[in-house]
């Protein structure tokens, strides 16, 4: 008795699927003993840096949970909801959760706002070792006085930042103190669209804007094949190894000529510097102080350590590279009201504190927010220091 076709497609398709799911085990095995046998956790450069390792992954796990915490806001793009977490614990008014002081009865506390990008925010970090965390420790040593504020955001630019900051003022929270730690995304950005001026990942922001519920759940099955289908994963990494080595960077500005990238870096450093008149103005009308930090980053250092050269793919962009050095040479050219370069800040770091190319360890957080202490006592608070800073000076 022959077997109709319908069938024979049938036990086709079965066959086919055991197969694929014998194979699907079987490098689930493989993969399961390469772990064990490996040394450190490609994924998770914490582990470099932290003896607990438990402790490592679950700071990266709530890391991540709390930056695709976000939903769409009007002027702002993603902002943070908020997220609750042992390490990472976030607030849709407050921001990033920061060491303070608790204030005396009867006294009101001088509030900063701390405004930037995922380095403000702190990527990789606990909630009590973030720069903000490390400042407020240190503007409080003696007793307390003032209350930190981060309202650092994942992504964010300058102009960003001072988007966010008119929206709170409009709002109505008044700010005493206004520091802003940026530099990195303005780069960053401009590589990743060609273009200054623009934000960090519009592509993303594109196709979010774009999806659907059905969209969103599509999304969720393929990021969810992805990151767990070992077929996938080893058919995907066959790919990336026979591609060409320009493909492992997208951005369009890798195909840049030397003089289009320092083009380029002109102008990351005038839309950087353009929106400060506004910011004076705005500060003189809302009766606030405030100070810009030009972030340190992996491409500017004079030396890397040999752990700080393992934990990015990105540190071999060369075009992101150059990138980030004319800008800093541009940038170091102007002269800005109370703004300061952070550059040499780890130069004669004790140890490795990169845990990519522009984010911190929390003892590299540490030496950021001593340096920044630094200038807040020369130029914001003189009467404390001893002599008055001069406006736009920077670090030798």
């Amino acid at each position: 008795m022959e077997i109709s076709n319908t069938r024979k497609i049938f036990f086709y398709f079965i066959s086919v699927l055991l197969a694929v799911l014998v194979i699907e085990i079987g490098l689930q095995a493989i993969n399961g003993v390469a772990n064990l046998l490996r040394k450190k956790h490609e994924d998770n450069p914490l582990l470099l840096y932290y003896q607990d390792k438990e402790m490592a992954n679950q700071i990266w796990k709530e890391t991540w949970e709390a930056i695709n915490n976000r939903e769409y806001t009007p002027f702002v793009e993603w902002a943070g909801k908020t997220y609750r977490g042992s390490y990472v614990n976030e607030d849709e008014q407050w921001g990033r959760k920061t060491w303070n002081p608790a204030a005396p009865a009867g006294q009101k506390l001088e509030r900063i706002f701390f405004m930037g990008g995922s380095a403000a925010w702190a990527l990789g970090s606990r909630d009590e070792f973030t720069i903000p965390s490390y400042l407020s420790r240190l503007l409080n040593h003696q007793g307390p006085r003032f209350q930190v504020v981060n309202y650092g955001v994942p992504g964010y630019t300058f102009m960003q930042g001072l988007i966010h900051l008119v929206l709170m003022l409009k709002e109505g929270q008044r700010p005493d103190y206004v520091i802003f730690y940026d530099g990195f995304n303005e780069a960053y950005a401009a590589h990743q669209n060609g273009v200054a001026g623009g934000a960090t990942n519009l592509f993303i922001t594109r196709e979010r804007l774009k999806w659907r519920i059905r969209d969103i759940a599509w999304n969720t099955i393929k990021e969810s094949i992805k990151k767990y289908c070992m077929i996938y994963r080893a058919i995907n990494g066959l790919y990336l190894t026979a591609a060409d080595e320009q493909k492992k960077f997208p951005e369009k500005a890798e195909t840049f000529t030397d003089g289009q990238l320092r083009s380029l870096a002109r102008d990351v450093v005038r839309e950087y510097q353009q929106p400060m008149d506004f910011l004076d103005r705005l500060s003189k009308a809302y009766g606030f102080k405030y100070l810009c930090f030009w972030q340190p980053n992996i491409f500017t250092e004079k030396t890397v350590m040999e752990k700080e050269r393992q934990v990015d793919p990105r540190f071999e962009d060369k075009t992101l590279r150059k990138l980030c050095v004319y800008t800093n040479e541009y940038v170091r050219q102007e002269k800005m009201p109370h703004f300061y370069m952070l550059n040499d800040a780890l130069s004669e770091r004790p140890e490795a504190v990169y845990l990519d190319i522009a984010h911190l360890s929390e003892k590299g957080n540490e030496i950021i927010a001593r340096s920044i202490y630094q200038y807040l006592q020369k130029d914001l608070f003189p009467q404390n220091a001893g002599g008055s800073g001069s406006a736009g000076s920077r670090p030798h």
